[in-house]
């Protein structure tokens, strides 16, 4: 997860018109947590904290940590749904669950659990079908990935799972590309910038280098990138940790040492 923190926090400089994105300067000055740590931090510590019944609390979460820093950058009818306590699903196919999905990708011992749990975790905000698709996308791309799967299997499973057609060149979108937070238009380019990429660092570059949303697509990308590679340079783990708060940093340190769940028999 923190995979995805890096992203969020590297992008979140990058995200408007008129950025020089210099692909040397990741952590350009300025750069910060945003909605996107703040609910990948909910959505762990969801997991490592589920109720008597044995469910995980996501929803209480969610709403939680969004009132908890309500000015991270939090879309206006999202934080309306967190601020009403709403027990009601929000029928959202924005970008909101794709980027704070893969704990789930690492948490479970099974695909079909992730993907289980990546939908519910999904649904209290965004229930639309295509962010239910993303999220599959993402924490099965997250579980794949992980488990040592080639990346020509896990494009097999993006484009299986989501029906995305990937069959698209970064260099040839870039220039007519811009922000959308739509799930169906913004994922499939975030995972495109991890199948593209020779390393975690490269993930992230190439995620910043298409504008846009630029946080939330090197926070996918970045989630994607972790799990396969499983190496994130370590002057970037420093610069990133002591942007957080303690709670945050506690919460990741619980999630690494945590222990998942059985596998099924």
């Amino acid at each position: 997860m923190l995979g995805a923190i890096i992203g969020d926090i590297a992008g979140s400089a990058y995200e408007h018109p008129g950025v020089n994105r210099d692909a040397t300067s990741v952590f350009a000055p300025g750069s910060h947590f945003t909605d996107d740590t703040v609910l990948t931090v909910a959505v762990a510590d969801s997991l490592l904290n589920p109720d008597q019944k044995g469910d995980f609390p996501f929803r209480e979460k969610l709403q939680e940590y969004t009132l908890r820093y309500p000015h991270a950058g939090f879309g206006s009818g999202y934080l309306a749904w967190a601020k009403s306590r709403s027990t009601r699903d929000n029928d959202s196919y924005g970008n909101g669950a794709a980027m704070r999905v893969s704990p789930i990708g690492h948490f479970f011992p099974d695909m079909e659990d992730v993907l289980r749990y990546a939908e519910l975790s999904a649904r209290p905000s965004h229930s639309h079908p295509e962010a239910l698709a993303s999220v599959r996308a993402v924490a099965g791309s997250v579980f794949l990935a992980r488990n040592g799967h080639p990346k020509a299997e896990i494009l097999e499973f993006i484009r299986s799972t989501a029906g995305y057609d990937m069959d698209f060149s970064l260099e040839k979108l870039r220039p007519e590309y811009g922000f959308n937070s739509r799930s169906s238009s913004s994922v499939p380019v975030a995972l495109r910038c991890f199948l593209d990429s020779v390393d975690y660092a490269d993930a992230i570059r190439l995620a910043i280098s298409m504008g846009g949303d630029t946080d939330t697509e090197a926070a996918i990308a970045g989630s994607v990138a972790e799990a396969f590679y499983g190496h994130i340079p370590q002057e970037w783990k420093n610069a990133a940790l002591s942007l957080l708060p303690d709670a945050f940093i506690r919460v990741i340190r619980r999630f690494g040492e945590r222990k998942s769940p059985a596998k099924k028999n």
